[in-house]
Order: C-alpha cells, then structure tokens, then sequence
C-alpha cells in the first residue's frame, strides 16, 4: 500500500475521533471526558512492520483533573479486538505492508465511527465501568 493511502487513512481516523468527542492530546493519545471515567484511545505502530494497534485505556479520576495530569496507570487496558472480538479479523487488518482490499480500512472506520467508539464511551458511566472491571476479573 502507498503512503498516501496510510496518510488519508489516519486522517479520516483522527477526524472520526473528534466528531466523536474524543480531545486530540497529542500525535497518538485521544481523550474522552466525562466527570468520572477518562478513556485513552490509543494507536500504537509496531516496531517490526506497518500493522497499527487500537489500544482503549480508562480510569476512574477526578472530574477536576486534566487528561494531561493524569499518571496512566489505567484501571482499565484493553485491545480494541478484545474489547470487540466479533470483528477482530477486521481490527487486527490494519497493517500497511499488506496488500489488502482498501474496503477493509474503510469498513474499520465505519465501525469505528458508527458503533466501536459509542460502545467505549459507555464505559465513562461510573456503573458500566465498575462491572466491567468486576467482569475482567473473574
């Protein structure tokens, strides 16, 4: 695949994420706020090769600490294909050294806009959050 498609690729990722209300903290780290849950979505690039990973981290914080203040020791660590095994064989296809039918890309960013992402912000609910990590560990 050409750099130009990787380029366009995450250009439409970070612009999902902002309509999404997810705060650009940095070049990789989106935030979610709410008064009691901050979520990390994090893209990760392997160091062997040009496959990406989705990584959602979350903790339980003060409403009064910026994103920025927080020391990311996460309550809460997951791969999105984890968090969303159904549709890991499209989550684990991002990798740009492959010559992948380009629909797959565009399929991840659709979920991403139309269900991954409203599925993540669930989790800044102080009750869902507090099962979930019940759940994780049994």
């Amino acid at each position: 695949m050409n750099a130009d498609f990787e380029k366009k690729f995450f250009k439409e990722l970070r612009a999902i994420l902002k309509k999404n209300d997810f705060l650009k903290l940095n070049t990789s780290n989106y935030f979610y706020n709410n008064s009691h849950i901050q979520c990390m979505f994090n893209i990760q690039k392997s160091k062997y090769s040009k496959q990406y990973y989705f990584n959602l981290y979350a903790k339980k914080t003060s409403p009064n600490i910026s994103p920025k203040e927080i020391s990311w020791g996460a309550d809460l660590i997951l791969r999105l294909e984890n968090l969303f095994p159904k549709y890991s064989f499209l989550i684990k296809g991002i990798n740009f050294d492959e010559n992948k039918d380009k629909q797959n890309y565009f399929d991840f960013l659709d979920l991403l806009d139309t269900y991954f992402l409203i599925e993540i912000k669930k989790l800044t609910n102080i009750e869902t959050f507090e099962n979930y990590i019940n759940m994780q560990q049994v």
